[in-house]
């Protein structure tokens, strides 16, 4: 417990001390580290999006081929057209995610950085580790 607590501040009489951190700003660190995390699994859903989004694509090119063989011209023909457009807004995937990741992602993680820094000293998972301290 000692030593969980010294990660985050000090350890006096049997109890761990935050002192430069009062319980609301505690619980706010909390609230922005899952709001981070949240974020970070939105990341990784879009990235996940833009591959599944090509796979999908590859398995229509594969349809199309064998229409062409079976002389199902007109449904490889409407599948081609449907594949050429842009996903969103004339973006495909890949522009998708690099804006989302050059825009809102890096700002956002940028700042919740700066702000923990500010706040706690980039100490993470403070609740946490106070939790963890209070069931040992």
């Amino acid at each position: 417990m000692k030593e969980i607590c010294e990660e985050i501040g000090s350890w006096e009489d049997g109890e761990c001390k935050v002192e430069d951190l009062n319980e609301k700003e505690i619980k706010a660190l909390h609230e922005m580290q899952l709001g981070i995390e949240n974020i970070r699994r939105a990341d990784g859903a879009l990235n996940e999006m833009h591959h599944l989004t090509g796979r999908g694509m590859d398995h229509f090119s594969d349809a199309i081929e064998l229409f062409e063989e079976t002389d199902q011209v007109e449904a490889a023909n409407k599948l081609k057209e449907s594949l050429g457009d842009d996903a969103v807004n004339d973006m495909w995937t890949y522009e998708m995610q690099e804006k989302w990741t050059d825009g809102f992602f890096n700002d956002i993680t940028e700042v919740e950085s700066e702000v923990r820094e500010d706040i706690a000293g980039d100490r993470r998972h403070v609740n946490e580790r106070l939790q963890k301290i209070s069931v040992l």
